[in-house]
């Protein structure tokens, strides 16, 4: 027998969708759905020869977003941010929306892939640790660290 007087009113809504990849690279684009890398998969940079802190900085973040069965056909925003250890930005926002369909073919209950790419240009204050954060629909979602190092490290 259920109760509704003694019912947890604090249900939290299961999410379909799930970030399935986030790295950094040299550079990225997205063509038809497809995800091109270049250099992908850093964790760490530094300042290149003769240039101190603080310091400007490419940055190309890959994002691949699974897109569960009953989020399809809906407007989605995302957020790109990157932040220092105090949780400020050290660069401007990366926004934008997706919307997946249903294609005919589809089997019922699949999910589907969205790859997106956002160019930023840091500014890397100090040495330390970075963090790039995804959200979606306002929720965050992961984060990523990586690491500016004083100086290129030896033997690289």
């Amino acid at each position: 027998m259920y109760d509704n007087d003694n019912c947890n009113t604090n249900i939290t809504t299961v999410t379909t969708m799930e970030i399935d990849a986030i790295f950094l690279a040299n550079s990225t684009e997205v063509q038809r759905g497809l995800l091109y890398v270049l250099g992908g998969g850093w964790t760490r940079t530094w300042a290149l020869p003769g240039v101190e802190y603080p310091f400007e900085k490419s940055l190309s973040t890959s994002v691949l977003i699974r897109v569960g069965w009953n989020e399809t056909n809906q407007d989605h925003t995302f957020e790109l941010s990157t932040r220092d250890d105090d949780e400020q930005p050290i660069a401007e926002l990366v926004k934008g929306g997706f919307k997946v369909g249903k294609p005919v073919d589809l089997t019922q209950g699949a999910s589907q892939l969205v790859a997106l790419s956002g160019e930023q240009t840091v500014k890397l204050p100090k040495p330390g640790i970075y963090h790039v954060v995804i959200s979606i629909d306002g929720t965050e979602m992961k984060r990523i660290d990586f690491e500016a190092l004083e100086k290129r490290p030896t033997g690289t």
